[in-house]
Parts: C-alpha cells; sequence; structure tokens
C-alpha cells in the first residue's frame, strides 16, 4: 500500500491509496477468516466452509461493507502517520463509491476537513481599546441601591406629573375595542418616562384623568389593531430607607453596619475584577475574528455549534413543558429557519474555538500539568461509576477546559489594553 495523492483544497485534505492485488486478496481473506467462525450451512460444520462457497452465501452488502472498512482503517493509519502536521478535524470518508475486487489493484479515495491554521500574532504586541463602563465604586452604590429599593415605600405625590415619579393605574389591552372588559383590568405601578406599558405611550396615559377610564388606540398603520384601556389611580414618589443600623436590623441582615459596608466593599472588588477581565475577553475576541483571516472554515465545525444551540432549546423548551415541534408551529419557522438564525452566532463560537487551538499551539506553557489533571479526574470518577464514564474523553475535556481558563488569564494579562471610563 502507498498514498498516491494527497493535496489541501478550501481545508479538505483529499488522499488516494493504492493497494496491491496481494494486499486486495488478504484483506477479503482477513474479513473471511473473522466471519468464519460463527457461519454455517446444511452440510458443512459451523466455521468449516470453503472460501468460495462462503462468498456465495454470505450477505454482499455486510462482507463488502467489512471488507471496504479494513481498507479505510489502513488508509487512515498511513494518513496520520505521513500527514500529522495537517490537524485533522475527524476520521476520513470514502470520498469514491469504487468497491475492490479480488486479484485487482485497488485505490480507495479519502477526504477530511481540517483546521484552519490561524496566523496568530504575538500576544504582547496586540494593543485594543475597550471602554469600562463600571467601576468597582459604582457597583458598590448599584449593590447597595438595590438593596434600599427592594425595601422602598411609595408616598402620595401631588402636583403635575414628571419622570422618575410613579404612576399606579389598572389596565387592559385587547385586539377589538368592543371586546374591552373593564371588570378583567389588571393593577400596574409604572415608573413615568420609561414607556413601560408600551412604547411612547406614557404621555397619552398621563393626558387621562385620575380615576377616569379611557381607551387609547395603539399599533402601526396596517397592522393589526390594539388597543389600551388604562384608569390612572395614583400619582406616587418613591422614598428609600436610610442606610442606618435601625435599616439593617429591619431587614434581619444580622450583621452591623460597619461589617455590611466591607462586606459589600469586597464584594464589590471581586465584581468590579470580574467585569474589567470579561470586557477585555469579549474585546479581545471581537477584535480578533475581525482582524485575522478564517479561510474556509470547513462547513462541520460551524454545524457542531448549530446543533449545540438547537439542543439547548430543546432542552430549555421542555423545561418550560413545550414540544419542539409546537414551538416551531407558533413561531412560524422550519427547522432550516432556525439554522439560519443561529449561523451568525455559530460561525462567530467557530473562529472561537479556532483562537483557543491557535493560542494552545502557540504558547505551550498553557497545556496544564499531569497532576492537576489527574486531581480533577479523580473528582469526576468520584461521583459516577466507571460505566458511566469514558476516562480518555473526560481527560480530554479536562485538558481543553484548562487550556482555555489558562488562555483567558493570559489574555486579560498580557494583552495590552487602552480603557476610558
Amino acid at each position: 500500500m502507498e498514498m498516491k495523492e494527497y493535496y489541501i483544497e478550501k481545508n479538505i485534505a483529499h488522499g488516494s491509496f493504492e493497494f496491491s492485488p496481494e494486499e486486495v486478496n488478504q484483506f477479503f481473506q482477513n474479513v473471511y477468516q473473522e466471519f468464519k467462525p460463527n457461519f454455517t450451512i446444511p452440510g458443512f460444520r459451523k466455521g468449516k466452509i470453503p472460501y468460495e462457497l462462503f462468498k456465495k452465501y454470505v450477505e454482499p452488502r455486510k462482507f463488502y461493507e467489512e471488507v471496504t472498512y479494513k481498507f479505510v482503517e489502513k488508509s487512515t493509519q498511513l494518513l496520520f502517520q505521513e500527514k500529522k502536521e495537517d490537524d485533522f478535524v475527524q476520521m476520513p470518508v470514502m470520498e469514491n463509491t469504487e468497491l475492490p475486487k479480488e486479484n485487482e489493484n485497488y485505490i480507495l479515495k479519502l477526504m477530511t476537513p481540517i483546521y484552519p491554521k490561524i496566523d496568530l500574532p504575538d500576544i504582547n504586541n496586540i494593543s485594543i481599546p475597550i471602554q469600562l463602563e463600571k467601576t468597582e465604586d459604582s457597583i458598590e452604590k448599584e449593590k447597595i441601591n438595590a438593596l434600599l429599593d427592594a425595601n422602598a415605600t411609595y408616598v402620595e405625590a401631588s402636583g403635575t406629573p414628571k419622570n422618575g415619579q410613579f404612576l399606579l393605574l389598572d389596565y387592559q389591552f385587547s385586539n377589538k375595542k368592543e371586546n374591552i372588559d373593564t371588570k378583567e383590568m389588571k393593577p400596574a405601578m409604572i415608573e413615568i418616562g420609561k414607556n413601560l406599558l408600551y412604547p411612547d405611550t406614557d404621555e397619552r396615559i398621563l393626558s387621562v384623568p385620575m380615576g377616569n377610564i379611557e381607551t387609547i388606540p395603539l399599533g402601526d398603520e396596517g397592522k393589526e389593531p390594539l388597543f389600551l384601556t388604562v384608569k390612572p389611580v395614583a400619582l406616587k414618589d418613591k422614598e428609600l430607607p436610610k442606610l442606618d443600623q435601625e435599616f439593617l436590623d429591619s431587614i434581619h441582615a444580622g450583621k452591623n453596619l460597619e461589617l455590611f459596608l466591607e462586606e459589600t466593599k469586597t464584594a464589590s472588588k471581586k465584581e468590579a475584577e470580574e467585569y474589567v477581565k470579561n470586557v477585555k475577553i469579549d474585546a479581545f475576541f471581537d477584535y480578533i475574528t475581525k482582524t485575522l483571516s478564517f479561510d474556509d472554515i470547513p462547513e462541520i465545525l460551524v454545524e457542531e455549534h448549530i446543533e449545540e444551540e438547537i439542543n439547548e432549546l430543546k432542552q430549555n423548551l421542555k423545561k418550560s413543558k413545550l414540544e419542539f415541534d409546537d414551538f416551531l408551529s407558533k413561531t412560524g419557522k422550519t427547522m432550516d429557519n432556525l439554522r439560519e438564525d443561529y449561523k451568525p452566532k455559530a460561525e462567530f463560537l467557530t473562529k472561537v474555538n479556532l483562537v483557543f487551538r491557535a493560542l494552545a499551539k502557540k504558547y505551550p506553557e498553557l497545556e496544564p500539568s499531569s497532576e492537576m489533571i489527574q486531581k480533577e479526574k479523580e473528582t469526576y470518577l468520584g461521583k459516577y461509576s466507571k460505566d458511566e464514564i469514558n476516562e480518555i474523553e473526560l481527560e480530554r475535556f479536562l485538558v481543553d477546559n484548562q487550556i482555555k481558563r489558562n488562555a483567558i488569564q493570559m489574555i486579560a494579562e498580557k494583552v495590552n489594553y487602552s480603557s476610558s471610563k
């Protein structure tokens, strides 16, 4: 056997492998010997049938499948051995449909996608501007305000309503004006100026006198009509409590004010660090996927991410007790529509993974130690039986995950980020 031809076109590797008549005959004999012990026909003891007679009784499709598999297996071994510098995505598949024949030369053609080579620049030479919208102080303030807001009280207000005040009202939406039933109206508290009930409706709602009921037509021309019936009840001001020991005791915080502020500051610092790190990572991948060349990405890599998105959607629908087919029907989508919707995200995630692979090749120090992986593996193995888990797959998963974690840390620390607040 020898590799007669090998070339790469659009990141698909193509290889041709030639087998001599003697090699072809040997593969046929090997499969015959595997079938023979369990093969029986009248007149012959089990496992004693001659080869020529065996070929008349054996199911041809099954026999040729096994024979062909031998050729594919042998050719794949040679391909991986001879072209180990190429990064193959998956096991090769047959490109030609011709089957081998005894006593004749046989040429098998295989094809398989390979990972594109990414020309990654030195991580230390990359400069990326980022914009930070949060600081440790702003996060700390948000945390305290959120707690105070959750315990706010609403008091009667008077005068002309203004943005930031709150309106207590009853409301109901309907597609037909005659179907409006004021007994079915629901209460709500809306913050004036945010158009929370429907876009651009706050001013029209505020024009309705307190206690009156009016119906407001909504929707764009040419679209299905929509009506909003409202009854303003009261204008309110929101009053936040004062952050002091009395307030903490009232909500059963179980700590003094000094400790509360210290813990809030510590949590805010940690959250701010994580926020900055995430901004850096997002900026890096946005920059790198737009500036690097990703030519001829094998479709199978994108399809894998599309399948992951669809499977995640199915799981979420299942939790909501909604069948996938019902979801497609309600949204008016087909499976092809859905796949097309997920394609941009899948292409981006594919590029991200290719960058991770390029980083792992360029920086061997990202590879975790065997001791670390063994420790993590033991944690998983302690939760499952040996029949429930594939140790080889588990180790590959743990190594890949740790490489990504190490790469993320390196990206956050070594890329030159210029920030503005």
